[in-house]
């Protein structure tokens, strides 16, 4: 049925009709908003209760720029719910009219969006979270298309190749590692689809790579994640133990 769908995708459908002030709301809208319908009056003022105190405003300022026909009834923002708690909805509405082009009704729909908001909210910040970690590690994090253009390049071991942090992005790597041919062979392997590891000294760094190959779709073109690592303060220690025995 229309309600289980609805209730199912968390969407509530309603009617307004400005004059006279009246309101029609689904079963699956009493339920998102935690209201009973002997709770609800039915007229704006009673809607507006249920936004964020904080949007209030902007709420209203929306809903009248529809009505004059100066943008589209399509927004989001936060309510609070009976129980106190705070979910946020993506609006999306049409206004009929008359003849004369007054409005007469809006009809429209209310998604609880905010599992997917909290989903995107957690996600930016994981992002940052990582994004901080490789600015501030001995590393460089980046990553080729099927024909080793850079799509990506970060960290703090950029600093060391004299690079700043996406400067490569655009630029095919077998031009970066033109004059090192130990690079351009680990390269290809890599692009041809095979896990690689290796250390090597640019300067007077020594970097450990790791290539890993990762297909897009099924047997989809091979894009490469790589990561290379300042390791030169672990093969000095490593020698001079070595020396040491």
């Amino acid at each position: 049925s229309l309600s289980s769908a609805q209730q199912v995708a968390h969407l509530g459908s309603w009617i307004w009709d400005p004059v006279p002030d009246r309101a029609i709301w689904s079963d699956e809208l009493y339920r998102i908003l935690g209201c009973r319908p002997q709770e609800f009056e039915g007229t704006y003022q009673a809607i507006l209760r249920f936004v964020h105190p904080e949007e209030r405003e902007s709420f209203a300022a929306t809903l009248k720029a529809a009505l004059r026909g100066e943008r589209a009834y399509d927004f989001e923002h936060r309510i609070v719910r009976g129980d106190g708690s705070v979910r946020t909805m993506h609006e999306l509405a049409e206004v009929f009219r008359d003849a004369s082009g007054k409005a007469v009704q809006v009809v429209g729909t209310t998604h609880d969006i905010t599992e997917r908001k909290q989903a995107e909210q957690a996600l930016q910040e994981s992002e940052l979270r990582l994004r901080t970690l490789v600015q501030n590690l001995p590393v460089v994090l980046f990553s080729l298309d099927a024909e080793g253009t850079v799509l990506f390049s970060a960290g703090k071991a950029l600093d060391l190749l004299r690079m700043e942090p996406g400067n490569l992005v655009g630029r095919s790597v077998f031009q970066v590692a033109a004059r090192r041919p130990e690079l351009l062979g680990d390269l290809r392997r890599a692009l041809a689809g095979e896990a690689v590891v290796s250390e090597r000294r640019i300067g007077r760094t020594v970097f450990e790579f790791r290539y890993s190959p990762v297909a897009v779709g099924v047997a989809g073109p091979v894009r490469v994640i790589g990561l290379a690592s300042d390791v030169t303060e672990r093969k000095r220690i490593e020698q001079a133990l070595a020396a040491a025995r």
